[in-house]
């Protein structure tokens, strides 16, 4: 592998498992509907012991750096946009996640908050279009298959933990769906999703 991002370096020096397994560990925490308990248990049938809650903190260190990465890589989206919003349930209370997708259906943008208002609302649009443009025409739709996902995360303790998880549960599924520029090199799915630490 290529020498690492040195963000990504420095998150991973006091981490004591090869870099792959930690990789492979987290994408397939967000990508999949895997439990933490499923990942351990899968890790132990390939000879590696490795602890949940060890795999957990693995996540919340590396997907900020990779969801970072990522988005200097994101390919451009057009200027209609389908907002929709969801509730997340985080230590037992309501919170609400704002997403917008273009009309191929690649993601454009997503915001968790603590709050549904006029505030939420603004910054949401404010952080999209400084980093995606103006949009011409904006659509409300509200269809979200996120839930699906999070079901097996058994829910999120705390905001910053949801917002992370949430986070790197989109940059798989923008990845997924061809969203990122790879300079016209074939790329898997696993070789896009660990290019990032590059």
């Amino acid at each position: 592998m290529k020498t690492l991002n040195p963000t990504v370096a420095r998150v991973l020096k006091r981490l004591h498992y090869p870099l792959d397994v930690i990789l492979t560990c987290v994408r397939w925490y967000v990508a999949y509907l895997l439990s933490l308990r499923n990942l351990e248990e899968m890790m132990a049938e390939r000879g590696i012991s490795v602890d949940h809650s060890t795999v957990h903190r693995w996540a919340l260190k590396l997907l900020p750096v990779l969801e970072k990465a990522f988005r200097r890589h994101k390919r451009p989206v057009g200027k209609s946009w389908r907002v929709d919003e969801t509730y997340i349930k985080v230590k037992g209370q309501w919170k609400y996640l704002y997403r917008a997708v273009n009309k191929a259906g690649n993601t454009i943008d997503f915001l968790l908050r603590a709050h549904r208002d006029k505030t939420a609302a603004r910054r949401y649009f404010e952080k999209s279009m400084a980093l995606n443009g103006e949009p011409e025409t904006v659509t409300i739709d509200n269809h979200r298959a996120i839930k699906r996902r999070t079901r097996s995360m058994l829910g999120f303790k705390n905001f910053r933990c949801a917002r992370i998880l949430l986070g790197g549960i989109e940059v798989a599924h923008m990845i997924a769906k061809g969203q990122m520029q790879n300079n016209g090199a074939r790329q898997t799915f696993a070789e896009q999703f660990y290019s990032l630490v590059k």
